[in-house]
């Protein structure tokens, strides 16, 4: 028996130096307080850091006495008192010296009957990544704001082309009621070349939230029926639209985005018809969303280029930008739904576009 309990303490004698030895070269600051809010340990690290921002780490020391940050030391508060863990917490630490973020987490420290006996802070500091971070995130909007040029002549082709056959319609047609309807398609396309042009100069600018209001999905298909009529002749495509279930769910969203990527996908699917086809667009109602859903009868997309069709100037088309699909897909994001396209050559193209139902 003496001989196990001297192997035995031999083997913690081990453990627990290799353990002390594991926290010491650990990137990540870890410091160890009692139930009364007192540091008990802490490694390497953690010295070395606050050191260095000039916060001594003394045994036996008050957490809120230390100079730790404020946000810090409630979350430890917290923790001690009523057992709530602060994970994944970030905070930007300004100090006389510098200015620096940090990634933390606190968590209660509990014995084998769960009964709460200090916290444990664990830290690092990440001002390089974040720098990182700001570099990466300004160069990719430099590189779009550098394509900007080649996307306005891409989607606003869109409503110029309406706009266009409006004013053809206008120089044919007498009867003052439908002039004032084709007016105010007109308008509304000005407008919505206006509110494109806003968007794709927002790209090269941190993001900004638009406000989602209760939107009918068949209103929406219904108002820009009229505006794809053109296409659909000019290409000899019948467009057919299923009639929504009564009392088809609203969604949360963007009526001028919507419009935006419906007209987007219906021009796309007309223009992969040279020959004429077939476009259907049915409503999908499952659980908690609700979908719409472009189907043609083109030629189909090639299986190796399904994975690229949604990003950003990938395009098989000899005049396109491949900006459409990838500019549709991140609208649709942001208003919570999802864009899915699924197609097989020679028999056509499904694009779903699935949002979330409006609570």
């Amino acid at each position: 028996m003496m001989t196990i309990a001297l192997e035995m303490q031999s083997f913690f004698n081990t453990l627990h130096y290799r353990l002390g030895y594991l926290l010491k070269y650990l990137r990540q600051g870890i410091i160890s307080f009692n139930i009364h809010g007192e540091i008990v340990t802490f490694n390497q690290t953690a010295k070395d850091f606050l050191t260095s921002q000039g916060v001594e780490l003394i045994p036996g020391t008050c957490h809120d006495t230390c100079s730790l940050y404020k946000p810090i030391n409630r979350a430890i508060d917290n923790v001690i008192k009523n057992g709530v863990e602060h994970l994944g917490k970030e905070s930007i630490i300004e100090t006389k010296i510098s200015k620096f973020y940090l990634k933390w987490d606190v968590v209660p420290l509990k014995d084998k009957n769960e009964n709460i006996q200090g916290a444990i802070l664990v830290f690092e500091d990440i001002t390089e990544i974040n720098k990182l971070k700001h570099q990466i995130q300004e160069q990719e909007r430099k590189a779009i704001a550098g394509n900007l040029a080649a996307g306005f002549a891409h989607e606003i082709r869109n409503p110029l082309s309406v706009a266009g056959g409006a004013i053809q319609l206008l120089e044919i047609i007498d009867d003052p009621k439908r002039q004032n309807n084709l007016i105010h398609k007109l308008r509304g396309e000005l407008d919505r070349i206006n509110q494109i042009l806003t968007d794709f100069l927002d790209i090269a600018k941190p993001n900004k939230q638009r406000e989602l209001i209760a939107i009918k999905l068949p209103k929406i298909i219904e108002e820009i029926q009229f505006l794809i009529k053109s296409d659909t002749n000019l290409n000899n495509v019948s467009l057919i639209i299923q009639k929504p279930p009564n009392n088809f769910p609203l969604i949360k969203g963007d009526s001028t985005h919507l419009k935006q990527v419906f007209l987007n996908i219906m021009k796309n699917a007309i223009e992969a018809m040279e020959d004429g086809g077939k476009l259907e667009i049915a409503y999908c109602h499952k659980n908690e969303s609700v979908s719409i859903v472009f189907k043609d009868n083109g030629p189909g997309i090639p299986e190796k280029h399904l994975p690229l069709i949604l990003r950003s100037f990938f395009t098989t088309k000899v005049e396109g930008t491949g900006l459409g699909l990838s500019v549709s897909s991140e609208l649709v994001k942001n208003m919570g739904g999802e864009l899915k396209i699924e197609s097989e050559l020679g028999k056509g193209t499904i694009v779903r576009v699935i949002f979330p139902l409006f609570k």
